[in-house]
């Protein structure tokens, strides 16, 4: 709920979905939000009734990714906004036994190619991917450091070469046509 929340403190009309009921009490008890338990397709929401969806690494997790995404798109008002990210099948690190793919948690990994296609397919127009960021919340400080320097090394790749070699990628979206 921290990322609702910080948007319905800047104005925004702020809900979401969960698909944890545990973690869904904690973003409504802590915040005072309206979060949902369920999936996006058991949410009932009108077509055309958001301006902005996020979906920060929930992509991953789900059966259907492209579904969802199509979904989506008709959740989206004319001219609304995709922003979403999920862990990079690029990143240099995770080829280590050290950083495993999460194979028990994630249903699909994606490079930024196939998240850009994914989303195109679902009929959006991808405005910018490019390297996320899932912070530093580590107990050492040489892991701390060592996550910048993946992150300026990341950043360095992308803006020199246009390569996501980063944790995470990162992509905004939008749905075509003017507001009605």
């Amino acid at each position: 709920g921290d990322f609702l929340h910080f948007a319905q403190r800047r104005g925004w009309a702020a809900c979401g979905f969960e698909f944890s009921e545990s973690v869904a009490r904690v973003a409504r008890e802590k915040y005072g939000l309206a979060v949902r338990v369920g999936s996006l397709d058991e949410m009932g929401f009108a077509e055309e009734s958001f301006d902005l969806i996020t979906l920060w690494h929930v992509l991953e997790h789900l059966r259907e990714p492209c579904g969802a995404l199509e979904r989506v798109g008709k959740l989206l008002a004319p001219g609304g906004l995709l922003a979403l990210e999920v862990p990079n099948l690029n990143f240099l690190a995770r080829k280590s036994w050290r950083y495993p793919m999460s194979r028990t948690l994630h249903l699909y990994h994606f490079s930024p190619a196939t998240l850009i296609a994914l989303v195109e397919r679902a009929g959006l127009r991808v405005l910018e991917c490019r390297p996320g960021h899932t912070g530093y919340l580590y107990p050492s400080r040489a892991k701390v450091l060592a996550k910048k320097t993946l992150y300026a090394l990341a950043g360095a790749a992308h803006g020199l070469f246009g390569v996501n070699l980063g944790d995470s990628i990162r992509l905004y979206a939008r749905r075509e046509g003017s507001a009605s």
